[in-house]
């Protein structure tokens, strides 16, 4: 399950969503173990800061970072509904556009949240996106995620967990995930999803490919 957090690293265009209780180290991966990835927690969230401010013609975080996750996405802000509607088609074709030019980027979305029950209460009351902001709450944007990580399975950040010998020094360790990036197993997938009937292929592929890699 902690190997699931790196996924976004080691591929492109990779949408996860981990939900769960606290203190199991949900942001801390995305915080701390890669210099290529950008934490944002809570507050609001707009087109120019995303995408790109079309007053400056800067870039916005899409667009510059390998991985941009949000972190509190309960709390999570979006400005309007351009926003929403502009992440969503993101999610799904890795580009975006403002003004007459589309810009093609590499870039993982993740969402991070604390649930605010016992996920088998959850289960039996609501649903397991219950905690999301309503604009997320939407069949069309949850169908571009391509991974739900339950955090409740997902051992918390002990003491016992982190080794005292030797071990990568977070730059290289960010590099070696960069670099794995380049490399698709698409041909493994393809080769052995022939004789199944996939509805969706290519969110299929993009679920296990990076299992591949892990």
């Amino acid at each position: 399950m902690a190997l699931t957090r790196l996924i976004p690293m080691v591929e492109r265009n990779y949408n996860l969503i981990e939900l769960g209780p606290w203190g199991t180290g949900k942001s801390f991966v995305y915080r701390e173990s890669n210099p290529n990835a950008i934490l944002i927690s809570g507050g609001k969230v707009t087109v120019p800061q995303m995408f790109v401010n079309m007053s400056s013609g800067r870039v916005g975080l899409l667009g510059t970072w390998d991985v941009v996750a949000f972190d509190e996405v309960a709390g999570l802000q979006m400005g309007d509904s351009t926003v929403v509607n502009m992440l969503k088609d993101f999610m799904e074709s890795g580009s975006f556009a403002r003004g007459k030019e589309e810009i093609p980027t590499e870039a993982s979305v993740v969402f991070i949240g604390n649930t605010s029950k016992p996920h088998e209460e959850l289960v039996r009351a609501a649903h397991l996106f219950a905690d999301l902001p309503p604009q997320m709450i939407d069949p069309a944007f949850l169908d571009r995620l391509h991974y739900y990580l339950p955090g409740w399975e997902t051992p918390k950040l002990e003491a016992r967990l982190f080794t005292d010998h030797f071990g990568f020094v977070s730059d290289y360790f960010a590099e070696a995930m960069r670099q794995l990036r380049k490399n698709s197993q698409v041909r493994a997938i393809d080769a052995d999803s022939r004789s199944v009937r996939i509805c969706r292929h290519e969110t299929s592929a993009r679920y296990a490919r990076p299992f591949l890699v892990c």
